[in-house]
């Protein structure tokens, strides 16, 4: 009988001194801790009397309950209040100096992509390093936390954080009368490894100097490989 080990990275999670109090107030975590209440409190079946019999619930969902436990979450470093209406956007952030929200208008973006949304680059201040090569995150929707990611969505994407240690993430807009209230420390969105079975995440306050050298590119191979990679595979997908 055979024993095959689980294949764990380790991802160092970096925080400017600056910013150091996005680790005190809301640290990332492990998404195993952060399971959902309603989920945790969902019984594993439920009895329908009109068909006399069992039935399974959500909590019985293999699918969820993985998609539940893998990665790890940064959770949202600050109050933003969003305004849209179907010509304009505005938003404002508290706690965190410089430009934490970008807009991309449709210079940016495709002319036949999310026309009907305006799309903002949330820039985390959280940056990912790890001592393997070639480590990719995937982002995905964290929609299983909170009913407010329905109002909203969280766009997926899979980052080589050799290639940009940032774990930045973008968000989609309805173009509509309405008013957005994301509150600091709410799970947006989930980084789950490929090509690892589990992750263990550890954080680190570190100097400005050191911050901004982290975001520099630091292995020119990985980026050359893994952009000729990527174009090579969405080249082939157009022909």
């Amino acid at each position: 009988m055979f024993i095959f080990k689980s294949k764990k990275v380790v991802v160092d999670l970096l925080v400017s001194e600056t910013n150091a109090y996005a680790l005190k107030l809301f640290p990332p975590k492990h998404a195993k801790y952060t399971i959902p209440s309603w989920f945790k409190s969902c019984p594993k079946s439920t009895y329908s009397w009109e068909l006399n019999e069992a039935k399974k619930t959500v909590k019985g969902c293999v699918g969820i309950r993985n998609y539940l436990t893998k990665g790890f979450v940064t959770p949202l470093f600050s109050d933003i209040n969003i305004k849209t209406s179907s010509e304009n956007i505005y938003w404002n952030i508290a706690g965190f100096p410089g430009e934490k929200i970008t807009y991309h208008d449709t210079l940016i973006q495709s002319p036949n992509f999310y026309t009907d949304f305006f799309v903002l680059k949330v820039n985390s201040p959280w940056l990912a390093t790890s001592k393997k090569r070639n480590v990719e995150l995937m982002t995905v929707n964290a929609q299983y936390h909170s009913t407010n990611s329905l109002n909203f969505t969280v766009f997926q994407g899979v980052t080589n954080i050799d290639v940009s240690a940032n774990l930045n993430f973008f968000m989609a807009f309805k173009k509509e009368n309405a008013i957005h209230e994301l509150k600091a420390g709410e799970i947006l969105n989930q980084w789950v490894p490929l090509s690892y079975d589990d992750v263990e995440i550890c954080t680190h306050v570190v100097s400005e100097q050191e911050y901004l050298k982290k975001q520099t590119l630091e292995k020119p191979f990985s980026f050359c490989f893994s952009g000729i990679k990527r174009y090579n595979i969405l080249r082939k997908g157009n022909t």
